[in-house]
């Protein structure tokens, strides 16, 4: 059998995003009957740690998602790896700030609850936490047109 490792980790929760967040995003839409839609994420528009203006612009929302601070500790074979894994929704700024504000509260429930919901897809689930990201404003070189994001973390822990 494989060794469950960081890419197959990372490739499990991808697939659960890809598979669950859209129509995860059209039920919250759905039970809040606002009349507000969240912007769907296509599979294209899943990107690994790749911020470039020209790779988000086509999209009206992205999925950027990463590792952050891999950390093993151990003595010998017996080497425990700490992970974080981020999955962070970037949309573009719109003119009402309300709707803006919901869609991404929207994104941040749907990203934790497909996570929730799936956590038994992922070989020692016992191991890992979701944790919600503060929505935040993108500025700075290549994001002149101002982008919005907000996410959640995995933190896992790889024998």
């Amino acid at each position: 059998m494989a060794r469950y490792d960081l890419e197959s980790l990372i490739t499990d929760l991808k697939a659960i995003c890809q598979a669950n967040l859209n129509a995860k995003l059209t039920a919250i839409d759905a039970e809040k009957a606002d009349g507000l839609t969240s912007f769907q994420i296509p599979t294209t528009a899943y990107l690994f740690q790749d911020l470039r203006q020209e790779s988000i612009a086509p999209h009206k929302a992205i999925m950027f998602f990463g590792v952050d601070d891999p950390e093993s500790n151990g003595i010998g074979p017996a080497t425990l790896e700490r992970v974080e894994i981020y999955f962070i929704v970037i949309c573009q700024r719109l003119p009402d700030a309300l709707e803006y504000h919901t869609r991404l509260l929207r994104y941040m429930r749907a990203l934790k609850e497909i996570f929730e919901e799936n956590w038994h897809k992922i070989p020692n689930a016992n191991r890992f936490t979701i944790s919600s990201l503060s929505p935040t404003t993108l500025e700075g070189p290549g994001f002149q047109a101002g982008y919005k994001a907000v996410g959640v973390k995995v933190q896992a822990i790889l024998s």
